[in-house]
């Protein structure tokens, strides 16, 4: 099948918003992204600075692990929901650069063909 000059420009025309709120949401994953570390730096500074129970530093460590489990899997998820909005965002545009190609070679071979 082949692609006219009204379809890519359609299909571009349809990107725009998609983009636009790739954009957005990468923004807010990001945002999200900052506040959940922030949390979990601040969980951990709480309770080292609470003092930790354990005979030896391991044994703290195994125990800041513990008290911060929800703050750990709250960064996790927002790194997850990043990713997959930024690489969102790197598909679309990288279509929308495609089918400006698609259209300019389309436009050319019309141009040639005209007499």
């Amino acid at each position: 099948m082949s692609a006219t000059r009204a379809d890519v420009a359609a299909r571009l025309m349809e990107l725009i918003g998609h983009l636009q709120a790739a954009e957005e949401e990468a923004c807010q994953a990001g945002i999200d992204l900052a506040t959940a570390k922030e949390g979990l730096e601040g969980a951990e500074a709480a309770r080292t600075l609470g003092g930790l129970e354990g005979k030896n530093a391991e044994e703290r460590k195994a125990f800041l692990f513990l008290f911060t489990q929800e703050h750990r899997d709250a960064h996790q998820a927002a790194q997850e929901a990043h990713q997959r909005a930024a690489m969102r965002l790197r598909v679309l545009t990288a279509e929308a650069s495609i089918l400006k190609v698609v259209g300019h070679l389309i436009a050319r071979e019309e141009e040639e063909a005209r007499p």
